[in-house]
């Protein structure tokens, strides 16, 4: 769907991702930040989650790369781990691992826990989610800190910023993009 997103340096690209390849001469720039993804409940299938927030994002970062991309920003999770045997975390890794892959020394990982903000569609375990998260927020202190919810807005300018710094750091929680706004 489209983003909304007006700005000269920016084209919305809306593709049919089951036919990447017609797409590939407009899939160029300097940068691709991938922050596609979906629920198993909307997805209806651990299949067809694991087509569109894994395979959809590698064939999107195989074509960007063909056509001399330089670097990705991943939205991944908190928890993600291609060991894990939660299938959520572990697709999530998997992505993690091929996006490493295809980018080795020009990628960027963040890892939010719940994301805060407003969705067009209603979902009532995420809406549950965000209560909990929002009641334990002040205990999530230390190395919990990486649970606290974040809104999805903070997060953005967090990916932008890290954007124009292109720091050293491939993997980023919460608590770094809080951080670059100080």
């Amino acid at each position: 769907r489209p983003t909304q997103v007006f700005h000269p340096k920016c084209v919305d690209l809306l593709v049919d991702f089951d036919d990447l390849e017609r797409y590939s001469a407009q899939m160029q720039g300097e940068d691709l930040f991938v922050c596609l993804g979906t629920t198993i409940d909307d997805a209806k299938s651990k299949e067809n989650f694991f087509k569109i927030d894994h395979d959809y994002v590698v064939n999107s970062a195989k074509i960007f790369k063909k056509n001399r991309g330089e670097r990705v920003y991943l939205l991944s999770s908190v928890g993600a781990n291609k060991k894990s045997k939660a299938f959520y975390l572990n697709t999530k890794g998997k992505v993690e691992c091929a996006i490493q892959a295809l980018f080795p020394e020009n990628h960027y990982i963040f890892r939010p826990s719940t994301l805060l903000g407003y969705r067009s569609k209603r979902r009532i375990k995420e809406l549950l989610g965000k209560y909990v998260a929002l009641l334990f927020y002040p205990f999530l202190q230390g190395p919990l800190k990486k649970y606290q919810a974040i809104s999805a807005k903070t997060l953005a300018k967090g990916m932008l910023k890290v954007g124009e710094m292109s720091p050293k750091t491939t993997v980023f929680y919460k608590e770094h993009l809080k951080g670059l706004f100080q």
